[in-house]
């Protein structure tokens, strides 16, 4: 198979996979996206052209090392060149995968790689040495349909709306669980959830993470999936967070030296969270049909 028909194996069925504002959205980039396409292609044909001309009407068998391009460039600007044009066309193509994704990632909440997409719908030169991979970069078109498609197709089955619940659950699953031998961080005691280890640091903050003291708490990376759960357990919805666990969130150490409790009295499933400076942290549920509901739900009860 070539790479032309391998491009062209996907089959375009992703239109009945999303919603009206999703197709109107798709809709309005592909035809922006297809018309810088064509004006690149066309200016890198009329530069190729001009290139010629002047070769033509420069040419000096006398002086292999005349100089042809006088008349195309310039003091003022930027060089110009075929090569510059096609990676350009090239950035068009990657411009536009990353438009999609970004509205999916945005729309749906969640976490495509625009890279990995790039990966399978354009070819890259050192995995096709043997192709003419200007010519395959010239005939590449892509349809905002195959992208939506291709990344369907790794949902195995799942919509972009199931999608979204789906990866939560399990960015949840590995923060709660150990990869050394695939025990839970956690346990479970009547209304009480416990994550043993790593969950939290106390520590000298760095000069642009400081707030009002040297020293605060750090929530860990990975342990932050566990409190967007939580914050979906609480409220059915994305990114929607109670107050306090949106500092817990933060980027920056939000976290004064004296706040290691947190309490939700707005809540109806969170009652609090208690950071320890052994690296434990303490989910307390209002009662424990709600705890054991978001170990089985969200952290799992099995590797």
């Amino acid at each position: 198979m070539d790479l032309l028909q391998k491009f062209s194996q996907v089959e375009i069925r992703a239109d009945a996979r999303i919603t009206e504002a999703d197709r109107a959205f798709c809709q309005k980039h592909q035809e922006a996206y297809q018309a810088a396409l064509d004006t690149f292609r066309q200016l890198l044909a009329l530069w190729k052209e001009a290139c010629g001309q002047q070769r033509h009407a420069l040419h000096d068998s006398e002086n292999p090392g005349y100089v042809w391009t006088q008349y195309l460039s310039s003091k003022k600007f930027p060089e110009l060149t075929d090569v510059q044009i096609s990676m350009h066309i090239l950035e068009v193509h990657k411009k536009f995968i990353s438009v999609i994704v970004s509205y999916l990632n945005t729309t749906y909440h969640l976490s495509i790689d625009a890279d990995e997409v790039e990966e399978i719908l354009i070819p890259s030169p050192e995995y096709y040495e043997d192709v003419d991979i200007e010519s395959v970069l010239q005939s590449i078109v892509l349809r905002y349909e195959k992208i939506v498609e291709m990344i369907l197709s790794q949902f195995d089955g799942r919509s972009f709306s199931e999608q979204a619940p789906y990866e939560m659950v399990m960015k949840c699953h590995r923060a709660a669980w150990r990869k050394s031998d695939h025990q839970p961080n956690f346990e479970q005691k009547k209304n009480l959830v416990k994550i043993l280890n790593g969950a939290c640091c106390y520590r000298y903050a760095r000069k642009e993470e400081q707030i009002s003291s040297r020293e605060q708490w750090v929530i860990d990376s990975e342990v932050k999936s566990i409190l967007k759960g939580l914050a979906h357990f609480e409220t059915g919805a994305f990114e929607e967070y109670p107050d306090g666990i949106d500092d817990l969130l933060s980027e920056k150490l939000a976290i004064s030296e004296w706040c290691d409790l947190w309490e939700f009295e707005n809540c109806t499933k969170l009652e609090r969270i208690k950071l320890f400076k052994n690296g434990r942290m303490d989910i307390r549920f209002t009662n424990e049909g709600y705890a054991r509901q978001f170990v089985a739900d969200y952290l799992g009860t099995v590797w």
